[in-house]
């Protein structure tokens, strides 16, 4: 699976504890890491059936164990009256990049773990999520380290009373996503006058599609962990807070639009840059409510500079990233520590580091704004792209693998509860 995480407009909901029930039927273009999928895997895999990674390429692996619990319940660390919950997703084994697997024989990826994972635990049954962030540990709970990384994780809510805030065309909304930057997704802001968070009912399921790389020749087995700040219960008179997502790779985000109006791409029709340093503008998405925005932020692979975020043609934020070598940074705020250069070997590490360890991005930027937005105001994003500074990351062949420009930009609107 390609990869193509989008930009961001944050709206609000919430839930946990859930009933085994038929995976939901996610509208590929507006779900980050679906709408370059080639039409065909994305029936076969990612629709109702929801074939997962085990079925093609797990099957006569063994798992190591672990005794660190799939659910932590811990002090809260964005918001001191919330709980928070660190909840472990997993395993999942990551393909040794000689493997002869479908991604590299069908996709020329290797290394590469696509997964999509229905019905996941869900932090609450009826609760308002105030903060979402995500790592990827090792069997023994420790951050994964520059041989394993993040390479894009996406969370998908599905309910009734959901639709998707992008383009009304599915009851499935997108409520998270991050690559290896381990970015926060903050649905409430405790300075604010308004109390706003994700609303989670107890009906609603989460689904997970995620994208994790192995940068050694042996197998590794992974976890995500993904941290969940929320406050218990209905709370009927807190507004909505909800994502968009604008991406680079895909004019869906427009709702119907065949036209960029900023003009010819600088990516082929599966993401692959055509020069290594370049500006690529999304398609404008269009804002069917008003609504307030309470912050933006964004993600990019290896060789991004930078994400700039406009409405109605003005800057409204300019988010740069940091790189390291190395997974880069945990979970931000979650006081864990995070596996670098002299991390210990884990299970599924035999084989000995690259010899030249990989730069990836460590963080980046965002903004915190609190600033209203009329039904008809346009946001797009401008990524920018430097592989001559910052090489991106590499196909089998050596060729330039695909990269992404995807934002995030956090408003409310009133409550559905």
């Amino acid at each position: 699976m390609k990869s193509s995480l989008p930009l961001l407009l944050t709206l609000a909901s919430t839930t946990a504890g859930l009933v085994p029930r038929t995976a939901p039927v996610i509208n590929r273009d507006t779900v980050p890491g679906l709408a370059v999928l080639p039409q065909p895997l994305y029936t076969s895999l990612f629709d109702a059936a929801g074939k997962l990674q085990a079925v093609t390429s797990n099957a006569g692996h063994v798992a190591p164990t672990t005794t660190i619990p799939e659910v932590q319940e811990l002090p809260p660390v964005q918001f001191k009256d919330a709980k928070r919950k660190k909840i472990r997703y997993g395993p999942f084994r990551l393909p040794g990049t000689k493997e002869q697997n479908w991604q590299l024989k069908a996709m020329g990826l290797s290394g590469m773990a696509d997964e999509y994972v229905p019905n996941l635990l869900k932090p609450c049954q009826e609760c308002m999520i105030g903060a979402l962030n995500a790592d990827l540990e090792y069997a023994d709970g420790k951050t994964t380290d520059g041989t394993a990384w993040l390479h894009h994780s996406v969370l998908v809510t599905a309910g009734p009373k959901i639709r998707d805030p992008i383009c009304n065309l599915s009851a499935t909304e997108t409520i998270f996503s991050s690559g290896n930057e381990r970015s926060t997704i903050r649905y409430h802001v405790e300075a604010s006058p308004v109390k706003a968070g994700y609303r989670m009912h107890p009906e609603d399921t989460l689904t997970l599609v995620g994208e994790f790389k192995n940068e050694l020749e042996s197998e590794q087995w992974v976890w995500l962990a993904v941290g969940y700040e929320y406050f218990d219960g209905r709370h009927p008179d807190w507004k909505d807070t909800h994502i968009s997502w604008l991406s680079v790779q895909s004019i869906s985000s427009s709702c119907g639009a065949k036209t960029n109006p900023y003009g010819a791409s600088n990516l082929t029709a599966k993401g692959v840059p055509l020069t290594n340093v370049f500006s690529e503008h999304s398609v404008p998405w269009t804002s069917p409510v008003d609504a307030t925005v309470l912050g933006v932020g964004g993600h990019l692979h290896d060789g991004g500079t930078a994400l700039d975020i406009y409405q109605n043609e003005k800057l409204v934020c300019h988010a740069p990233v940091e790189y390291a070598k190395g997974a880069g940074g945990g979970m931000s705020g979650g006081g864990h520590g995070h596996a670098g250069a002299g991390a210990d070997a884990h299970a599924g590490m035999e084989a000995p580091k690259p010899a030249v360890e990989p730069e990836h991005i460590k963080s980046m930027g965002g903004c915190r704004l609190l600033t209203p937005v009329k039904k008809g105001d346009t946001f797009h994003l401008v990524a920018h792209y430097d592989l001559e500074k910052h090489p991106g990351s590499k196909m089998e062949d050596g060729s330039l693998d695909e990269v992404m420009g995807v934002g995030t930009i956090l408003f409310f609107t009133e409550p559905n509860p």
